[in-house]
């Protein structure tokens, strides 16, 4: 017997004939056995047509097909001068259950997932409307045979699981790495782990669905300094990094920057990237805490190196000596201008 899966299926037969006529008309009945006689779902009539194809219920006047059900087809052929013998087969509606979508934590192949214990959740259609009755997981970071009956599953292998949830599936569940593995297995970051689902109705199963995950990684931070590396008292300073995460992950705003002098911290300056010249004072140590995020979570606090704010050498512009042209008996004054970026009192010696 025939199965399909198709409420409105193409009929299709191959005509010939002894005397090389040509059809000249057709005649398509489809019948369901019942307890007290045969039940016509479709009958065409005769047809006038040299057509060998037509569509179930094209002229609008056929029954649905009932699922799960022998149902009887008929087809007759006629040459302008008789009817043909009866082409007569048998067939059943029975649709298979397709899954439209399996997500992963509520997402499609995530690759940042943040939980230990992922939660399967699929969609699935039944063109009979049977409910789901079972489903298979399997998970594996190997691809052999992936999406097909020959794949391993050897991180995770459920088997058919029956009633009562046929519809979500936790992952990693009771502190058991796998819950389907006899041995747990620890979860790895950075890995790519690829599944499969496969869900039964009472009469038919899935084809199967693939879909993959990953866990996120913690990002870091490195290459941590202070610019400029040796800053005088009237400098700025800014701090650098080099954020690092899993590919296609960036920096989000909830990175954490933290400033300290003197080993206290500076709340004013709380996830400031620069530390404003009017803040610094000579003899300063400084240094800069960074927690980086990329939108999932968050790494670990990196320390950068310190760095001491240098006191500014004062300058000093000579302008000359008076008298310009002085005898032997005058007293000789040096005329000058000393200048202080830090404001400090300054001493000047003369030789």
């Amino acid at each position: 017997m025939v199965s399909i899966n198709n409420k409105t299926p193409t009929i299709s037969w191959t005509y010939s004939d002894p005397n090389l006529q040509p059809q000249q008309a057709f005649r398509v009945i489809v019948t369901k056995d019942t307890s007290s006689n045969e039940e016509i779902l479709w009958d065409t009539g005769e047809v006038e047509s040299e057509q060998t194809e037509v569509v179930y219920g094209y002229d609008g006047n056929a029954k649905a097909l009932p699922s799960h059900e022998t149902l009887r087809l008929t087809v007759r052929a006629y040459d302008g001068m008789t009817w043909g013998t009866s082409l007569v087969k048998e067939f059943q509606l029975s649709g298979i259950p397709e899954i439209s979508l399996c997500t992963v934590d509520n997402k499609v192949n995530p690759l940042s997932l943040m939980s230990q214990s992922p939660v399967f959740r699929w969609k699935y259609t039944d063109l009979d409307g049977d409910p789901l009755t079972a489903y298979e997981l399997r998970v594996d970071t190997d691809q052999t045979n992936w999406g097909t009956d020959g794949f391993a599953g050897a991180i995770w292998n459920t088997g058919v699981i029956l009633y009562p949830n046929p519809h979500e599936s936790s992952f990693n569940e009771n502190d058991r790495a796998f819950c389907g593995c006899i041995f747990p297995k620890e979860i790895t970051k950075n890995v790519i782990y690829y599944y499969q689902l496969q869900v039964h109705d009472a009469y038919a199963r899935s084809a199967w669905y693939t879909g993959f995950f990953r866990f996120n990684n913690a990002p870091t931070a490195t290459d941590l300094a202070i610019l400029p590396v040796d800053p005088n008292n009237g400098d700025e300073l800014e701090a650098t990094y080099t954020f690092v995460d899993d590919p296609g992950e960036s920096e989000s705003d909830k990175t954490q920057i933290r400033w300290y002098r003197n080993s206290r911290e500076v709340l004013s300056l709380r996830n400031s990237r620069s530390v404003p010249a009017s803040v610094t004072t000579p003899g300063d140590s400084w240094y800069f805490t960074v927690t980086p995020h990329d939108g999932n979570e968050y790494g670990i606090t990196y320390t950068s190196p310190r760095v001491g704010i240098s006191n500014t050498a004062p300058k000093v512009t000579a302008s000359g000596v008076v008298p310009k042209l002085p005898k032997s008996s005058d007293t000789l004054e040096a005329i000058f201008y000393v200048s202080d970026p830090d404001l400090d009192d300054v001493k000047v010696s003369i030789t």
